[in-house]
C-alpha cells in the first residue's frame, strides 16, 4: 500500500525557496483499514509537511518533486523493532520511503528532512535551507533502528506536545520523568543530535548500516578536546562536562558552539551521527555494532549485549585507534523479543551484569540480572516490556553508561508510574534493588564520601577535581553547593581531630584512599566485590518492601565501609612490614587494629553472605547464615568501637549499629528464614 506526497518544490531553481511549495496527499483506499495510530501519524506528515513547504498553488515544474511514503509489510511496530526500519530510493525527479510501519515511514520522512537541510534546532526553532537539492539524497540508503539517534535522557520533562513533536522530528524515541525545569533543558537536546557526546568516543565498524561511503565522522568533538583547548571544561583528570547535565551557563557555551557549527555549514546529516553518550571508551564496538555471534541475522539486544560485556571485564581498551570510524558516543537500542511463540528465538539472556533506572538523572533503581538463572532474567525482561509497554511507549531507550565504577545500562522512563506498575509483580519484586541516588537521601558528607572512594579508586583524579566534579555535578550553583564545599573544608581542615592521630588507622585509610599512588585498579576492586557477594552488587539488596526502610540510611554507608576497611587492611599490613625496631610499639597497635578490621569484616561478610541466602531463597543456608551472623554481632558486642566508625551516618555509637543490624536479622527470620 502506499501514501503519495506531492511536493511542488523549489530546490533545483534558484528562485524557489522552501516558502514556496504546495502539497498534496492522496492515499489509497485500502489504508482505510490502519490503525488509528497509522492515520494520526500520516496526517501528521501530512500536516507538517504543508507546514514546512507551504507556497503559493501553482509553482515552476523544475521545481516540483514526488516523495511516496510505501508500506511494505505489517503495519505493527510493537512486535518487532525490526519495523521500524526503513530505506530511501530516489532518482533525479522522485523518492520514496519504505517501511514495513508507519513508524518507520516517519523515521524516513524526517530522515529525507534532514538530509535536504531541515534541522529542527528545538520546539521553538527550525532550521529551513535557502535553496534544497534533492540531489543530496541518497541514491538508495537502508536504515536500521539498532544504531540510530533515537533514544535520550528528557530529565523529567514534562512532555509537552511542542517538545513530543520536536522529539520526533529529530528521531528519537521519547522517554522521560515528572521532574525538570523545562525550556532550562530542551533545547539542550538538539545538542545530542549534532554531537554533545559524554567524556569518551566509541567505535562503529566500518560494515555497520550506521556507516557508509559518504559519512565523514569527527572523532573527537572539539570541545571535548584536550584539556588544552580553549573549548574544553576540565572535570577531573579524564572527564569533560556533558552539556545535558550542565547549569545555564554550560548550555549557553555548548548552544553557542552549536550554533557556530550549524551557521558555517559545518554539520550536516551525514557529518556525524551522536546518538548518545557512552563513558566507557570502545565498550559497545562488540555490541550494539555488530549482530551476535549465532544470532542468524537477528538484531543485537541488551540481553547479549550483557553476555559479551560480562566477558569482557573488567578491562577494556582505555583509546580506540583513529583508523575506523567514530563517533562520540554511541546509544544502544534494545530489544527483547521473549513472547511465548518465539521464545526459542530469543538470545539466551545475560548471566551478569545489571542495568540502571534513571529518573531526573538520578540512579533511582538497580535491576540485577541474576546469576544463572535464565528463567528470571527472561521474567524479568518480559516484566520490563510490558511495563513500558503500559506507559504508552512503543520501545525502550538502551543507552550504555559507565557511572560511577560499573559498567551499566540505562532504562529512562516515567520513574512514578513505573514504580507502580513493578508492584504488580510480587513475583519478581525482588528483582529490584533500592538504590536511591546520594542527592536523595545521604548527608553532604556521606555523598562526599562514597563519590571520593568511587572516584579515586578507580579514575584516579585528586582531590580537588573530584569535588569540583562532585560538586557541580549533584548541586549546580545553589546554596547546596556552597553548603558542600564548606563541607569539604571542615573535613579537610579538621581531619587530624576527625580522624586521629597520624598513627591511626583512619588516618592512614585517608591517605591510602584520597592521596593513593597509583589508585587500586577496577580489577581489584571487581574481584573484591564479587568474592563479597557472589558476583552482586554490593549495595543494599531490597528483598521485601518491609526490608527497605530499617537500612535505607545505612544501605551506601555500609558499601563504603566495605570498600574502605578492605583499603585500609592493604594499608596497615603495608605499614607493618616496614620493620624497624623503633617502630615495634606501632606495629603492635597496628596488629590491633588489624584484628578489629578483620573482625568487621567477617561480621559484614556475614550480613552480606545472608542477604545472599535470603535473596536466593536457599533456606537452609539462610539458618546457617544467621548462627554467623550471630556470631559476628558477638564480636563486635566484646570489641571496642572504632571512632572511624562513628563517623559514618548510621555508625555513631557500637548500640545504633548493633541494634540495626539485630533488627536486620529479625527481619531475616521473620521475613524470610521460615
Amino acid at each position: 500500500m502506499g501514501v503519495f506526497l506531492g511536493w511542488s518544490h523549489t530546490a533545483i531553481s534558484a528562485a524557489c525557496t522552501p516558502g514556496e511549495t504546495t502539497l498534496s496527499l492522496e492515499r489509497p483506499a485500502g489504508f482505510s483499514d490502519g490503525s488509528e495510530i497509522d492515520q494520526r501519524r500520516l496526517q501528521f506528515l501530512e500536516r507538517e509537511a504543508a507546514v514546512i513547504f507551504k507556497g503559493p498553488a501553482e509553482t515552476s515544474s523544475e521545481c516540483s518533486f514526488r516523495l511516496k511514503l510505501t508500506l511494505d509489510g505489517p503495519v505493527s511496530d510493537i512486535e518487532d523493532l525490526t519495523n521500524q526500519s526503513f530505506r530511501i530510493e530516489s532518482d533525479d525527479g522522485s523518492a520514496a520511503v519504505v517501511a514495513p510501519s508507519t513508524l518507520g515511514l516517519v523515521y524516513g520522512f524526517y530522515e529525507v528532512l534532514d538530509r535536504l537541510g531541515v534541522r529542527f534546532i528545538s520546539p521553538n526553532q527550525t532550521l529551513l535551507p535557502e535553496h534544497v537539492d534533492w540531489q543530496a539524497l541518497p541514491a538508495r540508503l537502508h536504515v536500521a533502528p539498532r544504531v540510530e539517534h533515537r533514544g535520550f535522557w528528557t530529565f523529567g520533562e514534562g512532555l509537552d506536545r511542542e517538545f513530543l513533536l520536536w522529539a520526533g522530528r529529530n528521531r528519537f524515541n521519547v522517554v522521560g520523568g515528572e521532574f525538570g525545569d523545562g525550556e532550562g533543558l530542551r533545547e539542550v537536546f538538539a545538542i545530542a543530535r549534532w554531537g554533545g557526546g559524554h567524556d569518551v568516543i566509541s567505535t562503529l565498524t566500518p560494515t555497520d548500516q550506521a556507516v557508509d561511503g559518504t559519512m565523514l565522522v569527527e572523532v573527537h568533538p572539539e570541545w571535548f578536546g584536550s584539556k588544552a583547548s580553549p573549548n574544553s571544561i576540565p572535570f577531573g583528570k579524564h572527564s569533560y562536562r556533558n552539556p545535558c547535565f550542565g547549569d545555564e551557563g554550560y548550555v549557553d557555551f555548548f548552544r553557542s558552539r552549536l550554533d557556530a557549527k550549524l551557521a558555517e555549514d559545518r554539520y550536516s546529516g551525514d557529518d556525524f551521527i551522536n546518538i548518545w553518550p557512552s563513558d566507557s571508551p570502545a565498550l559497545l564496538v562488540d555490541s550494539a555494532c555488530r549482530r551476535p555471534e549465532g544470532s542468524d541475522g537477528a538484531l543485537d539486544d541488551l540481553l547479549s549485549f550483557y553476555t559479551r560485556l560480562a566477558a569482557d571485564q573488567p578491562d577494556r581498551a582505555a583509546e580506540v585507534g583513529d583508523d575506523r570510524p567514530t563517533i562520540a558516543g554511541i546509544g544502544y537500542y534494545g530489544s527483547y523479543d521473549v513472547s511465548s511463540a518465539n521464545a526459542e528465538l530469543a538470545p539466551a539472556p545475560a548471566e551478569h551484569g545489571y542495568l540502571h533506572i534513571f529518573y531526573n538523572n538520578v540512579r533511582s533503581y538497580r535491576v540485577g540480572f541474576f546469576n544463572g538463572q535464565s528463567d528470571l532474567n527472561r521474567q524479568f525482561a518480559t516484566m520490563l516490556e510490558q511495563s513500558v509497554a503500559t506507559l504508552g511507549y512503543e520501545r525502550f531507550g538502551i543507552v550504555d553508561y559507565h557511572n560511577y565504577s560499573l559498567y551499566s545500562g540505562m532504562l529512562s522512563a516515567n520513574l512514578r508510574t513505573l514504580q507502580a506498575e513493578l508492584e504488580r509483580f510480587d513475583d519478581l519484586g525482588m528483582s529490584f534493588y533500592a538504590y536511591m541516588h546520594p542527592s536523595l537521601r545521604q548527608t553532604i558528607p556521606e555523598m562526599l564520601l562514597n563519590r571520593m572512594i568511587s572516584r579515586m579508586t578507580f579514575n584516579g583524579d585528586s582531590t580537588e577535581e573530584l569535588f569540583q566534579d562532585f560538586v557541580r555535578r549533584y548541586f549546580g550553583g545553589d546554596q547546596a553547593a556552597a553548603d558542600a564545599l564548606e563541607a569539604l573544608d571542615v573535613v579537610l581542615s579538621h581531619r587530624a581531630e576527625m580522624f586521629g592521630p597520624e598513627s591511626s588507622l583512619s588516618l592512614i585509610l585517608l591517605s591510602e584512599i584520597v592521596y593513593a599512588e597509583p589508585p587500586l585498579g577496577s580489577a581489584e576492586i571487581a574481584g573484591f566485590a564479587e568474592a563479597l557477594l557472589n558476583g552482586t552488587p554490593v549495595d543494599l539488596p531490597v528483598i521485601r518492601v518491609g526490608l527497605v526502610e530499617p537500612f535505607r540510611s545505612s544501605g551506601p554507608g555500609l558499601v563504603a565501609l566495605i570498600e574502605m576497611l578492605k583499603r585500609a587492611e592493604e594499608g596497615l599490613q603495608r605499614h607493618s612490614a616496614a620493620g624497624g625496631a623503633q617502630q615495634e610499639r606501632r606495629k603492635e597497635a597496628l596488629a590491633r587494629e588489624i584484628r578489629r578490621v578483620r573482625l568487621i569484616h567477617e561480621q559484614l561478610r556475614h550480613y552480606a553472605e545472608a542477604y545472599l541466602a535470603a535473596f536466593e531463597g536457599r533456606t537452609e543456608a539462610c539458618v546457617a547464615e544467621k548462627g554467623k551472623f550471630d556470631k559476628g554481632l558477638a564480636s563486635l558486642d566484646e570489641m571496642e568501637w572504632p571512632g572511624y566508625i562513628s563517623r559514618l551516618p548510621g555508625f555513631e555509637t557500637k548500640s545504633s549499629y548493633l541494634g540495626r543490624q539485630k533488627t536486620f536479622r529479625a527481619h531475616l527470620e521473620a521475613e524470610l528464614c521460615d
